[in-house]
């Protein structure tokens, strides 16, 4: 689905759903009293019905999904932001199956770990070298060393154990999974390289959650329709038929999302120059997709291995501005070596006794370390060392390689998305009370001054953490209980999330109380 018909879609529901709110209804309400299995329809179709309709993350786990379902139930403006965020991700990438997938955060790569280690066979690895590395040691013993593996903050390292992925991992040890950032990903996987551009990967449109969305528009507009007239009357602005209208607002995106970004029900591991490595050392990854080939300049494939010795970059639409000459300046800080690790000891015996040596060749220059390992995860602080050598997590180059790029984040769709996003924010914090005030005028009613306090704290506790989630649908896409990893931050966020779950509780508690109270209702014609 394109962004042309998105937008004939949302014009056309809304041509279809606005006029309702402002029908005459020459009817009279006939009202009958409120049975559990009415309490369960009214609740199952203007509110559950929705949370099924959440786009889901990517390949995770099912307490994940219950965790987001659990969210857009309680916290209908937090499924809009996520969607909008998803919409703007996925419009704001190029056009290609593998850019889309990264965007919607359904990729994985296999990335060094903290405890990565050179292999005891020569390897090409790009190093950030020690200021002193060409210096010589007036030592008579070998000097210290440890290389350590630079982790960006945007990289998710995950359990792979717990996720959906296509085909399998089998890792060596020394390697980890992680879900890439994408503007750090296009610099070092060559996305724009013909093979790339041509794959054509399986997503999911979801037509059981697009038709659930429709079906629970048209139902909550059915319920906005039958709030005026006696139940206004009773209750005024706190009438249980207008809390449906963020929950219809937020199917209408969801349906939007789904239909344009689709869902993956598995992740993808992408094939990229550690994976490469990895598999030198028996890692296994049957399934992975995508090419490690970049495109030069003339249009022929060229392998990554040549690439990784500097090829020329693709160049930004605004020239070397000052994004991609600090991605370049980056990058040329890591230097082309042969690295090795050599065993000495004796070759009998104790061999808690052999001493790891450090062998790195930069050019002509051969020099050899005894190294130190990094520290277990069960153990606290490194150990001081005389050379450190860095390498990165998730590549192996020392520039940006053919068919790989660096955005620049402004594209006229981008710009327009943007536009878009203003508007969306705006509407998502008034449109509410709009429909409150063109069907109440903020007339109490009859209500109690507890019910008034729940319905409104219920509204605008969700739009509060509206914003938040827009900004992870954008940041951080694959927001969730396994990606997000540490126990504390699964713990931070849901503190963090629970005050404002509280008025959507006391709402839902209000709602039975008035449809007890009210009774269940149909309309039927008034006489003329």
């Amino acid at each position: 689905m394109t962004l042309r018909s998105a937008t004939c879609l949302v014009v056309a529901l809304g041509i279809l759903v606005v006029p309702s709110l402002a029908l005459p209804i020459r009817a009279v309400l006939v009202c009958s009293p409120t049975t559990w299995a009415d309490l369960l329809i009214f609740f199952g179709t203007n509110y559950f019905a929705h949370a099924a309709t959440i786009p889901s993350v990517p390949g995770v786990p099912w307490y994940d999904t219950v965790a987001w379902t659990v969210i857009g139930l309680l916290l209908p403006f937090a499924g809009l932001g996520k969607s909008a965020g998803l919409v703007f991700r996925h419009f704001s990438s190029e056009s290609g199956d593998l850019e889309k997938a990264s965007a919607r955060a359904a990729l994985l790569v296999v990335c060094r770990s903290d405890q990565w280690e050179p292999s005891t066979q020569p390897e090409e690895i790009y190093v950030k070298l020690p200021d002193n590395f060409h210096q010589a040691s007036d030592a008579s013993s070998l000097p210290t060393a440890q290389i350590q593996v630079l982790s960006p903050d945007a990289t998710t390292i995950v359990d792979h154990r717990s996720f959906r992925i296509h085909g399998g991992v089998k890792l060596p040890p020394g390697y980890k999974v992680a879900i890439p950032d994408s503007d750090t990903l296009m610099q070092y996987f060559p996305f724009r390289s013909a093979i790339n551009k041509s794959i054509v990967l399986s997503r999911s449109q979801s037509y059981v959650k697009m038709a659930i969305s429709v079906a629970q528009l048209v139902y909550s507009v059915i319920t906005i329709y039958r709030t005026k007239g006696n139940q206004l009357e009773r209750f005024g602005y706190a009438a249980f038929g207008l809390s449906v209208f963020p929950y219809a607002f937020m199917s209408l995106a969801n349906f939007i999302c789904i239909g344009v970004v689709g869902e993956y029900t598995h992740l993808y591991m992408l094939r990229t120059a550690v994976m490469r490595e990895a598999k030198l050392r028996g890692g296994i990854f049957p399934g992975a997709i995508g090419s490690i080939k970049g495109e030069d300049r003339n249009g022929e494939d060229e392998s990554l291995a040549d690439g990784e010795k500097g090829g020329d970059p693709v160049k930004s639409d605004d020239g070397d501005d000052e994004k991609m000459l600090k991605a370049r300046k980056s990058w040329a800080e890591f230097s082309r070596a042969t690295i090795s690790m050599e065993m000495t000891g004796p070759s009998v015996g104790d061999y808690s006794l052999l001493e790891k040596v450090l062998v790195i060749k930069v050019g002509g220059t051969t020099r050899k370390f005894r190294y130190l390992p990094p520290p277990k995860d069960s153990e606290s602080g490194a150990p001081f060392t005389e050379y450190t050598f860095r390498v990165s997590q998730n590549s192996n180059q020392n520039a940006i390689p053919p068919g790989c790029y660096v955005s620049t984040n402004n594209t006229g769709l981008e710009s327009l998305m943007a536009c878009l996003a203003l508007c969306i924010v705006p509407l998502a914090l008034i449109m509410p009370y709009i429909v409150i005030y063109k069907l109440s005028g903020f007339h109490k009613g009859g209500s109690t001054a507890s019910e008034r306090f729940w319905m409104m704290a219920w509204v605008s506790s969700g739009q509060v953490v509206f914003l938040f989630f827009a900004i992870i649908g954008v940041v951080f896409p694959s927001f969730a209980i396994s990606t997000l990893g540490d126990p504390a931050l699964v713990g931070f966020f849901s503190l963090l999330l629970l005050p404002f779950a509280i008025p959507p509780i006391g709402g839902f508690v209000m709602v039975g109380k008035m449809l007890m109270e009210f009774g269940s209702c149909s309309l039927s014609k008034s006489p003329s």
